[in-house]
This record gives structure tokens, C-alpha cells and sequence, in this order.
């Protein structure tokens, strides 16, 4: 018989009836011992066992309920129940999930472990029954959930899942919910917020805490809406449900309705006066009131009722909090520390933290701290504007940096110690950059944070620490407060820097008036603006008025100690180390232990070569490993011994060993130094490995590109190993960047030896007379220019085609070099002479040779040259003469082409006058038999006569013009006459003008017809001319194609002229008869 239950019975049936079953009554159900001899007496069916249990576990009787559970671990029972594996795995299932809820609810954690063990037990039991049962992978998961092991928990969950899509028949539910739980807590809000949803929508009556999950979701979503709507509907389902209170407090402060949140949350506390999280939100409702005591008793009432880490740092949060508000510096400092330990992620803390550990001047803390918060909030400003101030007093950038202010006498540029970014690490200056360049970003109109960039950039970019301070600057005069002195000096600083000197002198004038007082009156507030202010001058080239204002001041203020050290400088500048050693001795006599003097002194003894004083110098300086200088004394002693073992070759072992000690002594202390690995470089490279020490030079050439011993070094090693090409474009390149007048020289001398290596004797000469002109004390370049000079003379006498002109300006050369040598070979040896006397005679015996020999040469390459120059001059002669007699024949010949063209156009021109005196007989018959024919002849006749005889008689038609003239003037004096006629003389003139008229009107008729006929005639003038000239052209002889067009030329001209009389000849006709009509 079915196991069935009816109303508020179950039934067990009874072995060996199958009609009959014992009633139990639910609502009265026997001591679980009684009820197990019948169950196991009867032999009753697993899964009314767990039924059993469960309404034990309902009417809150845990042990019964776990009593009869426990049965199903029974051996016998286990035996006979062996078949029934679903039902024995749900038995164990739920028995080890009690055990996790109750771990999961215990606060003794020896207690909560063995929870945890006695669940790990049973559900390791369920799997040696079938380690593919869902429900048993469920159930560990949340165990494992429960223990804060997401990784394997969602493991757990995945494979329910994954073996859920080939069958629908499992519990995916719990999985997914799980899974959701864990995506949630990984902080996966998006993800966890789809699978609670689609939940939902599988299940549409789950329990309200699955609702709470999703209100969750869209409250750390930012959408408060939606979390709103979210928790008011699990309240509506479940009004006593705290968690959802929690939250919908939650979403209402963030919308400012405290007084709504706190009913909530009071409300949930009288519900669960336990609840940690409830606890956690009144503890910092009392922080905000000020009422610290009730916070801490709130907040560790929280924290020791929970553990669940988060909750608990949230209640350690809450009590330092507490702690650093009433200045309980140390208490404050162990809760932020418990905070952070059980929640990393917990940056208010770490805030906290932070704070505290600046009060107590622990900056290296702090700044971790604030750094991690920094991690979690990239864009808090608050952070970012404490760690831009932060970072200067840590000890990575403290100990290393110095002042960018050329307030200090600092040894010189050429000595200095710093790296790139004055010792500190390009890692720490590019972290302090980019918190402050995003500070400002995120608040531009904060000038702090302006100012604070600019000094951090002004030892490594000038221009952008510069434009920073002005942006500060201009953010200050926008709100009407005057910048500090402090500013305004650092602001010069860098315009001195950038080179803007001009702008940089009237800012420090700028800020010697505001004090108040004269810049003569060296006052104490304005000591430090009237010091750069004098090393300006000193950089302006205004070194009397730099020395002045370091003379006044030490007159003000005789302590102050730079100027001394300033005048030192100038007088070994100027080349008077007696007087630069002076000054130094008198800030010696003030102040024994002034190690910057020191230091100064031992750098003025390496300039004049003086190693043993100058040792000694440095070696007082390290015997106080704190001292500032301390770090250069060391480099200096490394490169005085390493410069020892030339003078003493006996001991280079040795001295190489104490360079190399002193070298490493100076990485110790800061391992980014590159003339410390500069020296060890050195050291290598003496030892023999010339790889290792090239790469060892390239690795530090790329930390600072700019360090022109490195640069030079590595040069070294190039020349070593045959790559000239490389060497010299290092040299080259150094010689460009440094300012030094003894580093320039040295410089050069290497570049004229490595273009001497390369067999490149013209470079190397060229580099050498640019050196003795610059340095014409250094007999070394002397020497090596008289040997440049000889090896090219060498290389030349192998040519085999020389000129004179290369022959005397190698032997200019050899001379010039015998007179280099030639005090060089008399001069005494010493220990300082930096060439060998003796080679110095015998190259010049060498050059005396070649000399010899280029002599001789060149007096025969001038005699073959004279002779070459006769020879080359008489052909030019001839070559002269024979064009000269050819231009002659030419010109006679172009004379006799002309005289016949000329005999040719005067007959042609004969005969164009024979024709046009036969057409003009022919035109004047013409002429009178019209005349006749119209009954005008007369006038038309003269007319036409006229014209003909202009044509034929150019001289007779000028004296004709002439006369018409003479009519026409007479006509007009009549007319002037008559206006003083009377009126009847007035008529006969009015009569005799008609009578004028018509004689005009046929002047006209005639001209027309005159002029239809020229035109005729022009036309067949022309006709003629072009087949004479055809005629002309066919006769010509071949072969003289250039004179036949000399010819056409002619005739062209000819031509042109005999058109210009004819036009001429017609414009005078014109004017003849427009004279006429006129009259």
C-alpha cells in the first residue's frame, strides 16, 4: 500500500497487511524513539521517514529531527534500504544542510567548524551513494557558499546547470538562485540581475527572498526606482522581512528621506535587535548625531553578532570612526586595520587609515593607504588632492630630491649627482604627475593642486611646471588673493630656467618692492629672492652686478653661507683659483663643518689636477654618511682613484678596487644613480669585458640621454671594438649638448683619435685646428696635429697624379707641423706633459723626409706643369688664328652676296619705273577721254593730272603741296577780309561760296574714282614684284641656302620700304585733296 498522507495523519503501513496502516497524527506526533521502533519495525518506506522529519523540523523539534534522520547513517538500515538511493541521498541532503544553516548561524567558531564537518560528512556520504545526484552538488554548493568559498560554490552550481539543459526534470531553481547569490557577491550586479529575473519569470510565486536579491541588484545598479519598487513588494509579501527594510532605508537616505530610513530601520531592529546590519546603520546614524559612545556599543554589538567579513569591517569601520572623531589616535588605528584586514575593498577605511597615519607623521603608511584607495576610486579627488601633497614627504622622494630652486650652491652642473629627475625614479615622479595632472583635471579652478604640479615638474619639465604655476597664479588674481613670496620666487625660478631671463629679472624686482624695502637695503625677507636674483646676472653674463648683490649680502648677513661659495665659483670661472679658494676658506673659518665648502674646495682641486688635496677633501666629506654631499664625495674618490692607476701603473689593481668600492657604496644608496653605474661601467670595461660594459652603458644611456659621460664611454667601447662610425656620431653628439669648455676639449681630442683610427686624416686635422685655436695651451692637440698633418702627407705621397697647387699645400703643411713640433721635441719631460718629447723629435725627422721628397716632386710636376702650359697655349694660338681666317673668308663672301643683291634690286627698280611711267601714260589718256565723255574734264583732268604727276614726280608733287599751301593761307586772310565787308560784299562772297561748294562735290566724285584706280594699280604692282621675285628665287645657285636667306631678308626689307613710300605717297594725296576741300 501507497504511502499516503490524509488531512493531518500519515500513515505507516503496516508489514505483512497491506490493507491496514497505523495512524500517526501530525498535530500530536510521539517522541521520535517511539516512532523509529515503528518505522523500523514495520519496515516503512524512506521517503515517509523524511516526511516524518520534516514535520518534526516544522513543529521546531530538532532533535527528533535529527534523530530520525540520523537513522538512515544505520548499518543494518543502510543494508536493507540499499536499493532505495534516492531517497537515502535526500535523508543525508537534509540532514547536512541543518548542519550548514547551523554553521551558518554560530558565532563560537569551534562550534561553526564542527557544523560544517558533521554537513561536509553527510553530504560526502550522499556522493559515495551517487556522486552525480543535483541535489547533493546543490547542497554542497551552499555549504561551500556558506563558508565564503565562491570559486567552488559556483562550480558546484555550474554543472547543476549544465546538466539541467539535456534534462528538465531537475531543480534548477536552487542553482540558479545560488548562482545568482554569487554573482552578486563578486560584485557582478548586471549578471546577477538577468538570473534573478528570469527566476521570476519561471516561478512566479518564489519566496520573497528572491525578490530581495533582485532589489539589491538594481540598488547597486544605481537604479533606486526599481530597487524601491522591488523591496516595497517583498514587504507587502512578507511585512516583517528585515532584510528588505535594510534595504528600502537604504534607498531612501540615498534620496535624502532620513527620517523615513530611520523608522525602517528601527522598525527592522525591534524585529531582529540582533541583525549586524541593522546594527552597522544605527551606529552611524549615531555618528552623525555625535553620539560616539552608542556608535561604539552598537557597532561591536554588530560585529561580534556576524560572521560575515564584510558586515564585520563594516562594524570596525563604524567604531574607528568612532575613535578617530574623539582624536583616540591608536584605538582608531586597530579597528581601521581589523576594517581593512577582513574587507580590503573597504577604502573608506583605508581613508581612515590613511589619516590617522599622517597625524602621526607616518607618511609611507598613508601613502598606501590613500593608494588604495586610489585603486577602488580612480576618480575620488579628495584622494588624488591629499596624495598630490602627500607624496613629497615620503621617504622614496625626501631623501633623494632637492631643492629645484637655485637657492643652494650646488657644486656645479658638471659635478653634480643627480640623475634625470634629481635621484628620484622616472616610476615615482610619473606617479605624483598623474595624480596631480587628474586632480586638476577633475577641479581646474583649485589652484593648490596647480602649484603643487608645477613643483613636482619643475625638476623634470620645465616649460609644463612653469605654465602650471601661471594657471595657479592666474586661478589666485581671478579671486583677488595675492600669491605667496614663495610662489612668486619659484615662478621666477623656472622663467630663469626656461631661459625667459628678462621676464625672471622683474619678477624677482616684482617681489623685492612688495616687501616693501630697496633692493639695496638686503633685507631678511627678501635674502632669498636678492640671492637668484644674483645668479640670474651670473647666468645674463652681468657678473659685476652678481658679485655686488653676493658682496652686499654677506655684508647683511655674514652667515649666508652661498654667497661665498657663489664668489668661490666665479673667481674659478674666471681662471683665479687662489681667490676662489679664499672665499671657500673664509665659510671654513665661520663654520668648520660646512661640508657644501668641502665639497667645493676637493671639486676646486680636481679642476687644477691636485688629486692627493683633493682626496682628502672627499674623504672628510664621507666620514658623515648623513651629510648631503656625501653621495658626490663618493663618486669623486671612485673617479680619482680610478684616475690614479695612469699615473701609477704599479697599482691599478688596487686603485680599480677602491673606484669600484666607492661606486658600489654610492648604488646602495640609490640604485638609480647613473654616475655611479657609469663608474662601474668603467670598471668593466677595465677589466677586460668590453660586452658586458657596452651594455652595461646602453642600459644607462637609455635611463638619461642626456649624460654626456655615459655618452662618452660608451663611445670608448665602440672605438674599442672597431665601430668608428658609432664612436663618432656619440662624440659628435656630446660635443653639441655639453657646455663645459675643459669637457668640450676633452671631447674633441677623442673625435680627432677616433677619425685618426678610421684612417679619416683630413677630419682629424680639420678637428684639431678648431681645437688649437680654442685651446692653444693644450700642447697635446699640438702633437696631434703635426701627426694628423704627416699621415695625410703619407697617404699623398702614394698618389699617383699630383698637381702642383696639392703639392705646395702639403708642403705648407709639413712645414707648419715642423713648427708645432719643434718646441715640442726641446721640452723636458715631466709627469704632467701630456706627449712624449722624444717621439715629438722623431715624427719630426719623419716629416723632414717626407718634405725631401715632396719638394723634388713638386719641382717636377711644376716643370712638366710649364711645359704642359706652353704647349697647351701655342695650340690655343693656332686654334685662334684659324678662326680668324675663317671669319675673314666668311665676310667677303657675305660682301660679294650683297653688292649682287643690291645690282639686282637697282635693275628690278629700273625697271619698276620704266613700268609705271608706261601706266602712267596709259592712266592719263584715260583720264582725258573721260573728261571729255562727262562734260566736266577740266576739273576732273587737273584732278587726275594731279594725282599722276604726285606718282611719277615725288619732288614736283612736294612743290605742288607747297603752293596749295600758300593758296590756302591767302584764302584765309581773304576770309578775314571779308568779315569786315558790308552786306552786299557779304552776298557775292555767299555766292561765290556756293559756287565753291560744287566745285568741292566734284573734287569728291574725282578722289572716289582716283582711288578705285591706285587700288588697282597697287594690286598689280604687287603682282609683278612676286613674280620677279619667283624669278629672282629660281635663278639662285645651290648651296648657298644661308645667303639665299640673307637675300629673302632683303627683299622683305625692300619690300617694306616701297609699301612705306606708297602708303606715304597716298596719305599726301589725301591731304592734298582734303586741303583743298577745306579752302
Amino acid at each position: 500500500m501507497d504511502t499516503k498522507i490524509q488531512s493531518q495523519f500519515i500513515y505507516i503501513p503496516i508489514r505483512g497487511f497491506n490493507d491496514q496502516a497505523l495512524k500517526i497524527d501530525i498535530a500530536s506526533l510521539p517522541d521520535s524513539k517511539e516512532l523509529i521502533e515503528v518505522l523500523k519495525a514495520e519496515l516503512a518506506p524512506l521517503d515517509l521517514w523524511l516526511k516524518l522529519a520534516n514535520e518534526y523540523y516544522k513543529q521546531d523539534r530538532i532533535t527528533d529531527f535529527i534523530e530520525v534522520l540520523k537513522q538512515v547513517t544505520d548499518a543494518d538500515l543502510e543494508q536493507y534500504y540499499k536499493d532505495s538511493k534516492l531517497d537515502r541521498i535526500a535523508m543525508l541532503n537534509a540532514l547536512a544542510s541543518y548542519y550548514t544553516q547551523l554553521g551558518s548561524q554560530e558565532k563560537d567558531k569551534s562550534k561553526r567548524e564542527e557544523y560544517f564537518q558533521n554537513a561536509t560528512f553527510h553530504f560526502t556520504k550522499a556522493d559515495r551513494i551517487d556522486p552525480h545526484q543535483p541535489l547533493t552538488w546543490i547542497g554542497k554548493a551552499v555549504l561551500l557558499l556558506t563558508k565564503g568559498d565562491y570559486e567552488r560554490a559556483e562550480s558546484n552550481f555550474k554543472q547543476v546547470l549544465d546538466l539541467a539543459k539535456s534534462n528538465n526534470t531537475l531543480p534548477v531553481l536552487p542553482a540558479k538562485l545560488g548562482s545568482a547569490c554569487i554573482l552578486f557577491n563578486q560584485g557582478n550586479y548586471i549578471k546577477a540581475l538577468d538570473t534573478y529575473q528570469k527566476v521570476i519569470q519561471q516561478n512566479s510565486n518564489c519566496l520573497p527572498s528572491v525578490r530581495l536579491g533582485l532589489g539589491y541588484c538594481y540598488f547597486k545598479l544605481g537604479r533606486t526606482k526599481k530597487a524601491r519598487e522591488a523591496f516595497k513588494r517583498v514587504l507587502e509579501l512578507d511585512r516583517d522581512n528585515v532584510e528588505a527594510m535594510i534595504g528600502l532605508a537604504l534607498v531612501l537616505m540615498n534620496e535624502n528621506q532620513v527620517p523615513d530610513a530611520m523608522k525602517l530601520i528601527l522598525s527592522a531592529y525591534q524585529l531582529a535587535p540582533n541583525n549586524s546590519i541593522v546594527l552597522n546603520h544605527l551606529a552611524n546614524h549615531y555618528f552623525f548625531r555625535g553620539e560616539y559612545n552608542k556608535v561604539n556599543t552598537l557597532g561591536v554589538a554588530a560585529f561580534n553578532n556576524t560572521d560575515v567579513a564584510h558586515i564585520k569591517a563594516e562594524s570596525a569601520y563604524l567604531i574607528g570612526r568612532a575613535f578617530h572623531a574623539t582624536q583616540r589616535w591608536q584605538d582608531a588605528i586597530q579597528y581601521y586595520h581589523q576594517a581593512v584586514q577582513k574587507n580590503p575593498d573597504l577604502y573608506l577605511a583605508q581613508f581612515g587609515l590613511g589619516q590617522i597615519h599622517i597625524h602621526n607623521e607616518d607618511y609611507d603608511k598613508a601613502i598606501l593607504c590613500f593608494e588604495q584607495v586610489l585603486s577602488k576610486q580612480p576618480n575620488n579627488y579628495e584622494t588624488l588632492h591629499i596624495l598630490g601633497s602627500l607624496y613629497k614627504y615620503g621617504s622614496l622622494y625626501k631623501s633623494n630630491v632637492k631643492s629645484t630652486t637655485p637657492t643652494s650652491t650646488s657644486i656645479s652642473t658638471s659635478t653634480s649627482t643627480n640623475l634625470t629627475t634629481n635621484g628620484i625614479s622616472n616610476e615615482i615622479i610619473n606617479k605624483i604627475k598623474n595624480v596631480l595632472k587628474k586632480a586638476t583635471e577633475l577641479n581646474p579652478n583649485d589652484s593648490s593642486n596647480w602649484f603643487e604640479l608645477g613643483q613636482v615638474l619643475e625638476s623634470t619639465e620645465v616649460s609644463a611646471a612653469l605654465e602650471a604655476y601661471e594657471k595657479g597664479l592666474n586661478l589666485l588674481k581671478r579671486d583677488g588673493i595675492t600669491p605667496t613670496l614663495e610662489i612668486q620666487n619659484n615662478i621666477a625660478v623656472l622663467r630663469h630656467q626656461k631661459g625667459l631671463l628678462v621676464e625672471a629679472e622683474q619678477t624677482y624686482l616684482d617681489i623685492i618692492k612688495q616687501s616693501g624695502y630697496q633692493l639695496s637695503q638686503f633685507k631678511a625677507i627678501n635674502i632669498t629672492s636678492t640671492y637668484n636674483l644674483a645668479r640670474l646676472y651670473e647666468s645674463m653674463g652681468q657678473i659685476n652686478k652678481a658679485e655686488e648683490l653676493y658682496k652686499g649680502i654677506i655684508k647683511e648677513h655674514p652667515n649666508y653661507y652661498d654667497c661665498y661659495l657663489r664668489l668661490s665659483c666665479i673667481c674659478k670661472q674666471q681662471g683665479d683659483y687662489y681667490e676662489a679658494g679664499e672665499w671657500i676658506r673664509e665659510v671654513l673659518d665661520i663654520q668648520p663643518d660646512n661640508q657644501e665648502a668641502w665639497a667645493l674646495y676637493g671639486n676646486l682641486y680636481l679642476h687644477k689636477e691636485e688629486w692627493y688635496p683633493a682626496q682628502k677633501n672627499f674623504e672628510q666629506i664621507t666620514e658623515n654618511p648623513e651629510n648631503k654631499n656625501e653621495t658626490y664625495a663618493s663618486l669623486s674618490l671612485g673617479n680619482i682613484y680610478y684616475n690614479a692607476k695612469f699615473s701609477n701603473p704599479d697599482k691599478v689593481e688596487k686603485y680599480i678596487g677602491n673606484a669600484e668600492q666607492f661606486y658600489n657604496r654610492v648604488l646602495f644608496k640609490n640604485p638609480t644613480n647613473i654616475y655611479a653605474a657609469n663608474g662601474i661601467g668603467m670598471i668593466i670595461a677595465e677589466k677586460g669585458n668590453l660586452n658586458l660594459a657596452g651594455e652595461t652603458f646602453l642600459q644607462i644611456r637609455e635611463a638619461s640621454m642626456d649624460c654626456i659621460p655615459v655618452s662618452v664611454n660608451l663611445a670608448h667601447i665602440y672605438v674599442s671594438k672597431g665601430l668608428y662610425d658609432n664612436a663618432i656620431k656619440l662624440y659628435e653628439g656630446c660635443l653639441k649638448k655639453s657646455t663645459s669648455p675643459k669637457e668640450i676639449e676633452t671631447i674633441m681630442m677623442y673625435l680627432a683619435k677616433v677619425y685618426f683610427d678610421a684612417n679619416r686624416f683630413f677630419d682629424s686635422k680639420q678637428t684639431l685646428k678648431k681645437a688649437i685655436h680654442m685651446y692653444p695651451h693644450n700642447l697635446a692637440i699640438h702633437f696631434n696635429l703635426a701627426i694628423s698633418i704627416e699621415m695625410q702627407a703619407t697617404i699623398f705621397l702614394e698618389k699617383h697624379q699630383k698637381n702642383a697647387s696639392e703639392t705646395h699645400m702639403i708642403i705648407k703643411e709639413l712645414e707648419f707641423a715642423q713648427r708645432l713640433l719643434t718646441p715640442l721635441a726641446t721640452t723636458k719631460p715631466t709627469p704632467k706633459l701630456n706627449f712624449n718629447p722624444q717621439k715629438a723629435k722623431s715624427h719630426q725627422s719623419s716629416i723632414e723626409k717626407i718634405l725631401v721628397r715632396l719638394r723634388t716632386e713638386h719641382e717636377s710636376i711644376v716643370k712638366i706643369e710649364a711645359d704642359l702650359s706652353k704647349k697647351r697655349e701655342a695650340a690655343f694660338e693656332e686654334v685662334k688664328r684659324l678662326e680668324e681666317e675663317k671669319r675673314i673668308r666668311e665676310l667677303e663672301l657675305k660682301q660679294q652676296l650683297e653688292e649682287k643683291l643690291e645690282a639686282e634690286r637697282k635693275l628690278a627698280f629700273e625697271e619698276e619705273e620704266k613700268t609705271r611711267e608706261e601706266l602712267a601714260k596709259n592712266n592719263a589718256s584715260a583720264i582725258v577721254d573721260d573728261d571729255y565723255k562727262d562734260g566736266e574734264g577740266s576739273t576732273k583732268k587737273r584732278k587726275k593730272n594731279k594725282k599722276d604727276q604726285q606718282e611719277d614726280d615725288p619732288e614736283e608733287h612736294k612743290k605742288q603741296k607747297k603752293e596749295k599751301k600758300e593758296k590756302k593761307e591767302k584764302k584765309e586772310k581773304k576770309k578775314k577780309s571779308k568779315k569786315v565787308s558790308d552786306d552786299n560784299e557779304g552776298d557775292a562772297d555767299e555766292g561765290d561760296a556756293e559756287h565753291q561748294d560744287m566745285e568741292e562735290d566734284g573734287h569728291k566724285e574725282k578722289k572716289k574714282k582716283k582711288s578705285k584706280k591706285d587700288k588697282k594699280d597697287k594690286k598689280d604692282k604687287k603682282q609683278k614684284k612676286k613674280e620677279k621675285r619667283q624669278r629672282e628665287k629660281e635663278g639662285q645657285v645651290e648651296g648657298e641656302g644661308e645667303d639665299d636667306e640673307n637675300k629673302e631678308q632683303d627683299e622683305h626689307a625692300d619690300q617694306e620700304m616701297q609699301d612705306a613710300k606708297e602708303a606715304e605717297k597716298q596719305k599726301e594725296v589725301e591731304d592734298f585733296f582734303g586741303s583743298e576741300n577745306e579752302m
